[in-house]
């Protein structure tokens, strides 16, 4: 039964239970019996959880008109961003969760707060973001592990793996994927394990593996496989087709996508629909028309697209042409953080005879703790304010600073705001 009062936790929405049709529609019939979609932002929250494909449009058009309500409770923003993300509306994922966590830090509500962290990088990572995602989630991680939230732990773990898969630091992403399957299994917590496939394929990816790429992706595709999950297809589907696009599996890309067309009329999700737009260029290689689509707010994807039309120009000795949407995508992937992408972009590129180098990135050589005081302190607040927001001592934020500098080679706070300013800009 679902409580439509105060103390509903949309987190216990069975969202990763492939639970069979019949019940699903029975809770969706017992949450719309308690308020419609418009009379309550639980309702289209508890939708999108239970059946994201059957009432997506209609509530995720009623998630986007409650994106800037800052009166709503941080709590329930959090939840909502859980049920924005998983629909694939990242960018509204996002907003949902920051504007929580910054209420409930104010608050000392680190339960919560720990949510909201998750929630966020969850959705900057999903949009291969990983300058933002990396102090989001290993703050989720820490704070979950200090008050004893495994399931957050768990959940930021899963993130830090997807955004070090697409950083390039495979073997740490193994590592993220191998505990967390082990602790999703011995709890039977089984579709999750759609999240260890995710950052397998996109590590195969990164190793520029393309068969295993597509080997671990299709696993979520699979009813046999323990990792199958369809409400998990809507959001990897582009990582699927760049694996087919490399690997040559375009023949077993095509049903996938014929299965997946209708679910995308029906579901409203963003990130299927970028995803298919992809995928269609895969296909057809008519690139351009994808590139036409609206991609806003979807660097990642949009710079993945250009580095494919970029390499299909240029293969069809078209160089000129093919130089502009290249050199789109490597300063994309570099800001992005996404090293692997940006060096096959780069290599495409130099290819035509024109050389971009790799950029310095400074921030590379802190951990992500020291990332996220190095841009606290760069955007002017003390060591007081920054442990404040970081629940650290002023002393411990002191000792950090005094390590921090050395590494990235700077002796005062403005010249730190320098080097933050010029990583962040790439």
């Amino acid at each position: 039964m679902i409580h439509h009062g105060p103390t509903t936790e949309l987190r216990d929405i069975p969202y990763y239970s492939n639970a069979p049709t019949p019940v699903r529609d029975r809770f969706t019939e017992v949450t719309l019996a308690l308020g419609s979609i418009d009379d309550d932002p639980r309702v289209p929250a508890i939708m999108l959880l239970v059946a994201p494909v059957e009432h997506g449009v209609a509530a995720l058009r009623r998630l986007e008109r409650l994106a800037h309500r800052m009166d709503l409770p941080p709590a329930l923003r959090s939840d909502l961003s859980i049920a924005a993300w998983a629909i694939g509306a990242f960018d509204l994922a996002g907003t949902f969760a920051l504007s929580a966590a910054a209420e409930v830090r104010a608050q000392g509500r680190i339960g919560v707060l720990s949510q909201a962290l998750n929630a966020a990088a969850a959705a900057y990572a999903a949009l291969g973001d990983t300058r933002a995602a990396v102090p989001l989630a290993a703050e989720c991680i820490s704070l979950a592990e200090e008050t004893g939230l495994p399931m957050w732990a768990l959940g930021g773990g899963l993130t830090m793996g997807l955004v070090e898969a697409l950083r390039g630091d495979v073997a740490a992403a193994h590592r993220r994927a191998e505990a967390a399957e082990q602790a999703l299994a011995a709890g039977r917590r089984l579709p999750m394990l759609a999240l260890v496939q995710r950052i397998r394929g996109v590590a195969a990816l990164a190793e520029g593996y393309p068969d295993d790429a597509f080997r671990q992706l299709m696993r979520i595709f699979d009813p046999a496989d323990s990792a199958y999950f369809p409400a998990h297809q809507l959001l990897v589907l582009g990582h699927l087709a760049e694996a087919a696009l490399l690997g040559g599996f375009q023949d077993e890309l095509r049903p996938v996508v014929r299965d997946l067309e209708p679910v995308a009329a029906v579901s409203g999700s963003p990130a299927l629909r970028v995803g298919l737009g992809y995928a269609r260029a895969v296909l057809d290689g008519d690139h351009e028309a994808a590139l036409a689509g609206d991609l806003t707010g979807w660097p990642f994807d949009r710079a993945r697209l250009q580095l494919a039309h970029g390499t299909a120009l240029r293969r069809a000795h078209r160089v000129t042409e093919s130089r502009p949407p290249l050199r789109a995508a490597v300063a994309t992937f570099d800001a992005l953080g996404v090293t692997p992408w940006a060096d096959r972009a780069r290599a495409e590129l130099r290819a035509t005879g024109e050389t971009r180098r790799r950029p310095t990135d400074a921030l590379t050589a802190l951990t992500p703790q020291e990332q996220q005081i190095a841009r606290l302190a760069a955007e002017g607040l003390s060591n007081r304010e920054i442990g404040a927001h970081l629940f650290l001592s002023p002393r411990t934020v002191s000792t950090h600073l005094y390590r921090i500098y050395p590494k990235i080679h700077v002796k005062s706070r403005a010249e730190l705001a320098r080097v933050i300013t010029s990583s962040d800009v790439r």
